[in-house]
């Protein structure tokens, strides 16, 4: 069953593709009313399959992520996590499971004002049968007397623990442009709290250089990747030309008016120039996948704000999606300061992933250890969801 209110909070065209998948013609043209009842014609596990996959990725783009204390509470055994589903007693509404998995039959209804539901889980397990993960779907609905709506506002909770990796994931809708009394920041405090209140879980504390080192680390790698290429040719081609010419124009000069230190920010200066050339000329003409495929990294920075103001900010555009931003003079911008800083606040990636689609993705440390990824799509799923996570994972420090 799926109710025209909760549409709003799904993919239209994810939605569009499950008619048509199913076979039944479907007009573009139909309204919201017309696409509600084409679905609900579809009577099937799939369609509850479907309603699980769009809530806990699909729209849900603002992930944030939280570190758990290791070995807290033994979460990867079964029994526990069982007991940490049926401890969120608001949502379960009296009701006891005991199963590894639940969907609630009715999770594409709509729900009341001040009410709160469970509507999903599934405890993921591996070939030693521990438990690796849990996905929650936790809904509620607050009025929404600001706009007006006599509906109310559903918000749904996306929730993974992930005991491998000792993460706290937790996704949502940003619904602001919407409802103007909604903040995604303020309802993730609530659900993040109810969740630590409830279990006995502890989050890694005032851990801010944890996620600070994951953006740099990450940053780092996709602006230097290409670039350690053409720095290593001219190095073996004229790097020690280049050091000897140096040395003959100091020869030039009055003794002592340029010191060792001073010679060699000449030399690394020099080299840069060539670097930004021979990059411009290789990479002017390639796409994205090309690079991916030719320099082995799979993505690109186009914008990076540090928490230091004086660095300055980079932002870097491109006339089509398709033409790479990695042949401007912004991207050594980026470079020049992350050598003045390494302190990286926001960072903007454009990421290819396995399958060659494209992800952007906004890595945002916030104040008080809070490290929020925006997805910029208009949709993605769980595969892109645990793309971006193994990207976190990757160059988090060790």
């Amino acid at each position: 069953m799926l109710d025209i209110e909760v549409l709003r909070y799904l993919y239209k065209e994810s939605v569009k593709n499950f008619i048509r998948e199913n076979n039944i013609n479907f007009n573009w043209n139909e309204n919201d009313e017309r696409l509600v009842s084409l679905f609900n014609t579809i009577d099937n596990q799939e369609k509850r399959s479907f309603l699980e996959r769009e809530i806990l990725y699909g729209m849900q783009r603002n992930i944030y992520i939280s570190k758990i204390d290791e070995n807290i509470n033994h979460i990867n055994d079964e029994r526990i996590a069982i007991e940490i589903i049926n401890s969120f007693n608001e949502y379960t509404n009296g009701r006891l499971f005991t199963d590894q998995s639940f969907t609630d039959d009715c999770i594409g209804r709509k729900i009341n004002i001040d009410e709160h539901k469970l509507l999903h889980y599934n405890i993921h397990k591996d070939q030693m049968n521990n438990v690796d993960r849990i996905d929650i779907i936790l809904a509620t609905c607050m009025s929404n007397e600001a706009d007006g709506d006599d509906e109310g506002v559903y918000i749904y909770y996306s929730i993974t623990i992930d005991t491998v990796n000792n993460l706290l994931i937790i996704r949502m809708r940003n619904m602001d442009t919407i409802h103007s009394d909604f903040k995604v920041d303020e309802q993730y405090d609530l659900i993040k709290e109810y969740i630590l209140n409830k279990i006995d879980m502890r989050l890694v504390r005032n851990d801010d250089n944890f996620y600070r080192m994951t953006i740099y680390n990450i940053v780092d790698y996709v602006n230097n990747t290409v670039l350690n290429n053409f720095y290593r040719q001219i190095d073996e081609s004229i790097g020690d030309n280049i050091e000897q010419s140096v040395l003959i124009w100091n020869e030039e000069l009055p003794e002592n008016e340029i010191n060792d230190e001073e010679r060699l920010i000449i030399i690394n200066n020099i080299k840069n120039s060539y670097c930004k050339l021979i990059s411009q000329n290789r990479l002017q003409n390639l796409t994205p996948l090309e690079i991916k495929n030719l320099y082995n990294v799979d993505g690109y920075v186009n914008r990076v704000k540090f928490e230091d103001d004086s660095i300055g900010n980079t932002r870097v555009k491109s006339t089509t999606i398709k033409e790479t931003l990695l042949n401007t003079s912004t991207f050594y911008d980026i470079k020049a300061s992350m050598e003045r800083g390494r302190n990286i606040k926001e960072a903007n990636i454009q990421w290819l992933d396995q399958n060659n689609d494209r992800i952007n993705v906004v890595f945002n440390n916030e104040k008080q250890g809070k490290f929020k990824v925006i997805i910029k799509n208009n949709y993605f799923n769980e595969r892109m969801d645990r793309y971006v996570l193994q990207k976190i994972i990757q160059y988090s420090p060790r």
